[in-house]
């Protein structure tokens, strides 16, 4: 009986499953059903971008890499930035300002209602602490040497006062700003990740350990900005990513997500954009044969790099500008530009987009005969050519080496950390140096205030006429037209080639390469993503 009972009580079971898939299937169809589309209405939406390059901080005044540079704009701001359709421009956290008629001094009215990703308000002192620290770390040199015009800035890096005097928080709305004399793309400058205005409080509570990155097992520091996203987790070299920060004070992102995924090579890339896992890719260059639509890539300009050669005149024979024009003829950039992905040779010492595609006055040349010629009778010395261990440039200072050893140039190189290399050339201890600059802002002038004005270089002393200075100054703070700024900077271009104590080897540009689906609304400024804009059709 026992079996029978057990045979009647599966049957009785059976029925009962029968009876409940049925009812699943009627409610499906019924008025009480969830539509499939309405289901994934409400799945959050995520946007995955792919980057090529190295993730070693997200402070502001560290951002260097392109990665950095465009990541941090989804977390900070600063007080103006670029309109992505106009390429003007425009306030971000500024409601009104003001220039005076000896247009040194500004006056800034903040926007109301900004808040940082803890909740707390954004006031005029969180600025003044903001750009102040940036002078202490000095890091981006472009913006260093803007930011040391403003009054009362020599003395605070000197240690004699304790604020930056011409940098005053009147009230919580109300910044002035009192230069030491006119510079016309001062508000240019304050859209550079390193003027963003970051929270006080987060940054002294953390110390150096802010805008490090974390791991699986040791979670990242918090990074508070008034940026549209808000951060979430970051894994050294592999992931980060933000959320929508429901409190910002400007137009609401689409975007619930944006994560952020780091590669080695563009290899691995473009198999993740090709298998749909990515939305968006920053590659170096793009292959001919991959099929994509040339609609869905932009070229980039901001966070592109300039690869350069630099000398120190105070160092013999370094001194000589027979020996730096040698250099530059004896350095054939197309071969150099062949192992670097998505690198250009340089037409000139200034990137030509920077120029509105204007060419040089003169143009550098590839001339070994020449090069030799120049040395002439010159006495053989032993040059040692210093670089930082980043990127390619350990493999380019290789390929430099052999080619100046083909004109007769023996060569030593010396590595350093890219903060030992920093530390040294800022002391005047390095004499011939391979670096890179990347474009931080859309300003041609700013490669040469980072790497001809920054404190303690030769520059400083006069090593060029006073023609040059003069011209200099007028395109700083003279020149009334676009168009007179670029005939001016085209001829201190020529002035720095024929001296050459800058030679400029390679323009590093990136591609920014989105799905089809993949909305950025034209918000595109040189490359610079407004992630605020960015969306996908669901």
């Amino acid at each position: 009986m026992s079996g029978i009972k057990r045979v009647f009580l599966l049957i009785l079971i059976f029925i009962f499953l029968l009876l409940a898939a049925a009812g699943c299937r009627q409610q499906q169809g019924g008025q009480n059903s969830i539509p499939e589309e309405a289901a994934l209405k409400n799945q959050p939406l995520v946007i995955r971008a792919g980057f090529l390059g190295e993730m070693k901080s997200l402070d502001p005044v560290k951002v260097k890499t392109l990665p950095e540079l465009h990541i941090a704009k989804s977390i900070y701001e600063g007080l103006f930035s670029y309109d992505g359709i106009t390429g003007q421009l425009v306030p971000s956290l500024v409601e009104e300002w003001s220039l005076d008629e000896s247009r040194t001094s500004y006056t800034f009215t903040l926007k109301k209602g900004v808040t940082f990703h803890t909740g707390r308000s954004m006031t005029a002192s969180d600025v003044k602490y903001s750009w102040e620290r940036f002078l202490k770390k000095g890091h981006a040199h472009d913006l260093f040497y803007i930011f040391s015009r403003i009054e009362g800035a020599e003395e605070f890096l000197q240690g004699k006062n304790s604020e930056v005097t011409g940098i005053k928080a009147l009230d919580d709305g109300l910044l002035q700003v009192q230069l030491e004399s006119p510079i016309n793309s001062f508000l240019d400058y304050l859209t550079h990740p390193a003027a963003s205005v970051i929270d006080r409080q987060v940054v002294e509570l953390l110390g150096e350990r802010y805008g490090s990155p974390g791991s699986y097992l040791a979670p990242a520091p918090v990074l508070v900005g008034t940026g549209p996203f808000s951060f979430v987790e970051w894994i050294d070299q592999r992931l980060l990513s933000v959320q929508r920060f429901t409190q910002y004070h400007g137009e609401m992102s689409l975007t619930d997500r944006l994560e952020f995924y780091f590669y080695t090579d563009p290899e691995s890339l473009w198999a993740d954009w090709h298998g749909e896992y990515l939305d968006l890719g920053f590659v170096g260059t793009f292959p001919k044969n991959e099929g994509t639509s040339q609609d869905r890539f932009f070229e980039s300009s901001l966070g592109n790099e300039v690869i350069f050669l630099g000398f120190h005149p105070g160092h013999q024979p370094y001194d000589l500008p027979e020996l730096r024009q040698a250099v530059s003829l004896a350095v054939n950039r197309e071969f150099l530009a062949a192992g670097v992905t998505g690198a250009g040779p340089m037409e000139g010492l200034l990137p030509r987009r920077l120029l509105r595609e204007r060419s040089p006055l003169i143009s550098y040349r590839y001339d070994p005969q020449e090069a030799r010629r120049l040395l002439g009778d010159m006495p053989e010395s032993n040059l040692v050519l210093s670089y930082p261990l980043v990127g390619d440039l350990p493999s380019l200072a290789e390929k430099i080496k052999n080619q100046l050893a083909a004109a007769g140039l023996i060569l030593e190189l010396q590595s350093f950390p890219e903060e030992s290399f920093i530390q040294a050339l800022k002391a005047g201890d390095l004499g011939f140096y391979l670096y890179y600059w990347p474009i931080s802002v859309p300003l041609a002038e700013s490669f040469l205030d980072a790497n001809l004005y920054f404190p303690g270089h030769y520059f400083s002393a006069g090593f060029f006429d006073q023609a040059f200075h003069e011209l200099r100054e007028f395109i700083q703070s003279g020149a009334e037209t676009d168009g007179d700024r670029l005939e001016s900077l085209l001829q201190l271009e020529q002035m720095i080639m024929n001296q050459a104590p800058l030679i400029a080897l390679l323009e590093k540009r990136n591609t920014l390469i989105t799905q089809p689906g993949v909305e950025i609304d034209g918000e595109v400024s040189g490359g610079m993503i407004a992630w605020g804009k960015v969306a996908r059709e669901k």
